[in-house]
Parts: C-alpha cells; sequence; structure tokens
C-alpha cells in the first residue's frame, strides 16, 4: 500500500463534486450545524442516466483507477493463457502422464476455486 501511494498519481480534489454546503434553516452557525444538499435537481429517468455516465466518466479519468484497470485486465489474460495452453504443454511434455494432471488439475482448480468463491 505503500509503495502504490507513493508510485501512483495522487487524484486531486474530486471529492466534492456536485454537493454544496448550506446554512442551517434555524440560523446557527456552527461547522456542525451545516447541511449538505446535492446541488443538482432529479428531473426524471433521463437525468439520473446522465449522472450516471458523467459519474462513470469522472471516475474512469481518474489516472489510478484506469491503472488499476489496466493491471486487472493484465492479470485477466495471464490467467487465461495459464488456463488455455496449461493442459495442452503438459499432455506435450508428459504425455504418458496426462490423466494423472487431469485429476491433480481438477483438484486444484475446484479446491481452489471454491476457497476464491467462499472469500
Amino acid at each position: 500500500a505503500i509503495v502504490s501511494g507513493v508510485l501512483l498519481p495522487s487524484d486531486g480534489d474530486r471529492n466534492n463534486n456536485g454537493i454544496v454546503m448550506v446554512d442551517d434553516p434555524n440560523g446557527d452557525d456552527d461547522a456542525s450545524s451545516s447541511i449538505m444538499q446535492q446541488s443538482d435537481d432529479d428531473d426524471g429517468e433521463e437525468e439520473t442516466n446522465n449522472n450516471l455516465f458523467s459519474s462513470a466518466s469522472q471516475i474512469l479519468s481518474i489516472p489510478r483507477v484506469q491503472l488499476l484497470y489496466f493491471a486487472s485486465f493484465l492479470r485477466f489474460c495471464s490467467g487465461l493463457m495459464i488456463g488455455v495452453w496449461a493442459a495442452p504443454y503438459f499432455k506435450q511434455a508428459f504425455p504418458d502422464d496426462a490423466a494423472q494432471y487431469a485429476v491433480v488439475n481438477a483438484l486444484i482448480v475446484g479446491g481452489l476455486g471454491m476457497t476464491s468463491g467462499i472469500l
């Protein structure tokens, strides 16, 4: 976590988008009496869809999020390559042990897949 905090670029000030601080209607000037309100009005489903897409595009414009998606894409691709090419490789490299490989692979995939699903 420390390494990623140092290496990845900062997100800037994106936390207060669309939120306006409004004074308490009772007239209290304390900071604790301020009320946070959303600045734009809900004008129906089209506005909600527009907010959804604008929020998603705003989140995806953050460099840290882009790097996270790219890293997860590479991790997925590496897992897919292992899954696709492991069986043909072991069948070619160890032709006499194909049945043993199938049993061990099924146990590993089943056991670790179940553990991953539980966690």
